[in-house]
């Protein structure tokens, strides 16, 4: 911002002017957010297949006043073939709005918007955003942007899972395979939710999982005349 005091600056007083006339004018473009997001603007999931999960942007307080909030669907690529449900604190929708007053928020008590999602089968990844805003002061909004990744695991997980214990899980460093049916086991393999695999490794009874980042996996255990898979958390 650029402004020019050619006038007054010839005298003490027109500089101070000049100050106090550049420091109003850069408080007119400040921007004091007046609540913020947790766990943030963007919410990425890895979701399952076939089951619903819910998740959850919360609009924060961060005045001592009293807060009502407004949203705005701006961008939805979700099909239609997912169950999907909305929500905003107390209120859920079947047919979405496409904007909505929400409840007033105040104290330690904070407003959200959910969704609750379920693929039906399908694995392509998919979004919805949203602007949220103070009623009465557009200018004091942020974005919610919701990331669905549906996880392929199908074909993966088996019948036969309940003949591996692992243990500990969840565990974060040394992870022990007993085959209860005394199998010799050739290889193992560790499978992200996505179906990738991340690490194969040859007959043992154990596998270092240090390397993982916190999660969910799926463990594949080779014998001679079987595979076998579970899923165990990464810490």
């Amino acid at each position: 911002m650029y402004l020019s005091f050619t006038m007054i600056n010839k005298h003490p007083l027109g500089l101070i002017f000049g100050f106090l006339l550049f420091i109003s004018a850069s408080n007119i473009t400040a921007q004091d957010f007046k609540f913020s997001h947790d766990p943030g603007d963007t919410l990425i999931a890895e979701i399952q297949n076939n089951i619903s999960t819910a998740h959850f942007i919360y609009q924060v307080n961060e005045t001592d006043e009293p807060l009502i909030l407004k949203w705005r669907l701006i961008e939805n690529t979700i099909p239609e073939d997912w169950f999907l449900e909305l929500c905003d604190n107390t209120t859920c929708y079947s047919s979405f709005p496409n904007n909505m007053i929400m409840d007033t928020i105040e104290g330690d008590v904070n407003a959200f918007l959910k969704l609750t999602v379920n693929p039906e089968g399908d694995t392509n990844p998919a979004h919805m955003t949203f602007r949220v805003s103070e009623n009465g002061d557009d200018a004091n909004f942020k974005i919610a942007h919701f990331q669905f990744n549906p996880m392929i695991i199908d074909n993966v997980l088996d019948e036969e899972a309940g003949d591996i214990k692992l243990f500990p899980n969840p565990c974060n460093s040394e992870l022990f395979i007993n085959n209860i049916n005394t199998e010799e086991i050739t290889n193992i393999q560790i499978i992200n939710m996505k179906g990738q695999l991340l690490v194969t490794k040859q007959s043992d009874h154990s596998i270092d999982v240090s390397p993982l980042r916190p999660g969910s996996y799926i463990l594949r255990v080779t014998t001679k005349d079987r595979q076998l898979s579970t899923v165990f958390e990464k810490q």
